[in-house]
């Protein structure tokens, strides 16, 4: 399973069949935990983002039926395997996690790139997502997977390592973070720091291809940015 948050909401199985929830609450619930992938999100967290701050007090034992029906459809049964390659939604004392790969989702394999690349939010590591950064654990093959795919570099041995990162995180965009997630709190709270790590990203990336003279390659990249983001330089 793996499941994009950069652009519009979509849950797909491993041979690429589109499982996205089609109820609000679930999708809500679902990419919150994906943001937080690997880590636990507490309860009250849960619910004040899958009810955007306005939660009934039925909220926790419908939370419970949201989380049943969306590890069913993760596949979480007594016989799955559990193993890194899946993910998989775990109850803990807290809350609840979702754990698998950082690359089953695309946002957090967008953070571990740019941290790769050295693109980090001005805030460090973790950046400024209030309680929502990703983190992603550097993965040697993901790195050699993407070196494979890319080819031999035409610019030779002294070419700057960090582009073709950059270049395969910000590929992972098709759209607005957060699309049609079924939480406007979630997205509030997500969306400005992934925004500017994607600025931060397309700047760092656009710098190293003018140094090269290939700066005409992120002509259309860059003319949509400044559309719109007039305010940054």
């Amino acid at each position: 399973m793996r499941i994009d948050l950069l652009g519009p909401v979509a849950v797909r199985r491993d041979d690429g069949t589109l499982v996205t929830p089609s109820a609000p609450k679930r999708r809500a619930l679902l990419s919150a935990l994906a943001v937080r992938l690997n880590r636990v999100v507490a309860t009250e967290e849960l619910i004040e983002l899958v009810w955007d701050g306005a939660a009934p007090p039925t909220a926790r034992a419908a939370l419970q039926g949201h989380v049943a029906v969306l590890r069913q459809a993760l596949g979480e049964e007594p016989t799955a395997d559990h193993g890194g390659g899946h993910l998989a939604l775990g109850t803990r004392d807290a809350g609840y996690v979702l754990t698998g790969e950082p690359d089953r989702v695309d946002l957090v394999r967008f953070a571990g790139l740019c941290e790769r690349a050295g693109v980090l939010h001005p805030d460090g590591r973790h950046g400024s997502f209030g309680p929502y950064h990703p983190q992603a654990p550097y993965h040697p093959h993901v790195l050699d997977d993407e070196r494979a795919a890319d080819g031999p570099s035409p610019d030779g041995p002294s070419a700057d390592p960090a582009l073709p990162l950059l270049r395969a995180a910000l590929d992972l965009f098709q759209g607005p973070a957060l699309t049609d997630c079924g939480s406007a709190l979630l997205r509030d709270r997500t969306s400005p720091y992934v925004t500017d790590l994607r600025l931060r990203a397309l700047d760092r990336l656009a710098d190293g291809l003018c140094r090269q003279g290939r700066g005409g390659e992120l002509v259309a990249e860059l003319t949509e940015a400044v559309t719109a983001h007039p305010a940054r330089q």
